[in-house]
């Protein structure tokens, strides 16, 4: 069924879609912290200390900005092989350029004889993308052990979960079926 205002194609579900340029957003990260010291006796106490925090981290800049600019149509890689008979026809001579693009911000387009050999990247977040978050837990015992000198004894627990992690995840390569007509 089609949506008020959305084209019909717009419906059909394609498993290797990919939503470039989508941003992940995460309203409901809970990241509770405790903390606890507490000193036993009197005369040089031994201090007891230990704490529990859950601390999403920031996603990086760099991947928000391959999401943006690496979206299939900004970008396009050319990668040459002068071994291959074809693409050696079209490879350049030294000392010859490639093709003169202008300074500045300016679009550079290939020449026809190589589009056929660029390749465009496309870089997105996962559909069920979750920030990720570290849990850390901490107990730490302190003693003064002589005027001025004092003994720790710390234990420091961390564990990350849903960590970052870059995956390449190319398309199958088509797939032809020759109908029995």
């Amino acid at each position: 069924m089609c949506r008020r205002g959305e084209p019909f194609l717009a419906t059909i579900r394609n498993a290797f879609r990919v939503v470039a340029g989508k941003m992940p957003l995460q309203e409901k990260n809970f990241a509770p912290r405790v903390g606890i010291g507490y000193a036993l006796g009197d005369d040089r106490p031994l201090m007891v200390r230990a704490g529990f925090g859950v601390f999403y981290t920031r996603i990086p800049q760099i991947y928000e900005s391959a999401v943006m600019n690496n979206n299939g149509l900004n970008n396009s890689f050319l990668s040459l092989d002068n071994m291959n008979f074809y693409q050696q026809q079209v490879f350049p001579a030294y000392p010859s350029s490639a093709f003169n693009c202008p300074r500045g911000p300016v679009s550079c387009t290939l020449p026809d004889a190589w589009k056929q050999y660029a390749t465009s990247e496309v870089d997105a977040f996962a559909p069920a993308f979750k920030t990720p978050r570290v849990q850390q837990r901490s107990l730490s015992l302190e003693r003064e052990l002589a005027d001025g000198f004092t003994g720790t004894l710390s234990y420091l627990y961390v564990h990350g979960v849903d960590m970052i992690r870059a995956r390449d995840e190319n398309l199958p390569p088509p797939t032809y079926y020759l109908s029995n007509l």
